[in-house]
């Protein structure tokens, strides 16, 4: 592929290895097979058991995007905030995307995040805080592979900062994980 992948990225490498995980290596190979062999493809099969719906959304694995809440540092919240989010549908994120805005003199503290947790596991390897720049929009090569989550399962981030504004000064954290949705 060489150009298209450096275009792409690695987000169409991420469908086939979902679908992979979705199916099983021995379904999809049997049906494969089934449909080399004449008899029914396996989208044909799926469109007959499963038909389209006018105004719903299609079935299957696609690109989604799980927001989270955002969080300000001021004068009085202290310097540990949570970012949250509840997913309505299961999900497995492979980019997270954090923004900093930062407004007035002393918002200039060190932002980054103490803990990222899906359900009860970190996703991080180690306890040491990472900086939250390093999952900033413009960031290449932040692809991750983070534990599935379903409706229920809760999604937070402890983010810290090192120093916290004063006066109206406030440094504002949005964010969001990029990943496969399926429905």
């Amino acid at each position: 592929m060489g150009a298209m992948d450096l275009m792409l990225g690695d987000d169409d490498d991420m469908l086939g290895a979902y679908q992979e995980l979705m199916m099983g290596r021995g379904r999809r190979r049997r049906a494969n097979m089934r449909a080399r062999s004449g008899r029914i493809s396996p989208q044909a099969l799926r469109q007959t058991l499963v038909p389209e719906v006018p105004g719903a959304p299609p079935f299957g694995a696609r690109m989604d995007a799980m927001g989270l809440t955002p969080v300000t540092f001021n004068s009085t919240s202290g310097t540990i905030l949570t970012m949250r989010a509840s997913p309505n549908k299961a999900f497995k994120g492979s980019r997270l995307i954090l923004d900093i805005a930062r407004t007035g003199a002393t918002s200039t503290g060190a932002v980054s995040i103490q803990i990222f947790m899906i359900g009860q596991t970190n996703q991080f390897v180690s306890g040491d805080p990472v900086a939250a720049g390093a999952f900033s929009s413009v960031a290449v090569g932040t692809a991750m592979s983070l534990d599935p989550v379903t409706p229920g399962i809760a999604v937070f981030l402890n983010i810290t900062i090192s120093t916290a504004p004063t006066t109206t000064d406030t440094v504002v954290v949005t964010g969001s994980i990029i990943g496969l949705s399926y429905t």
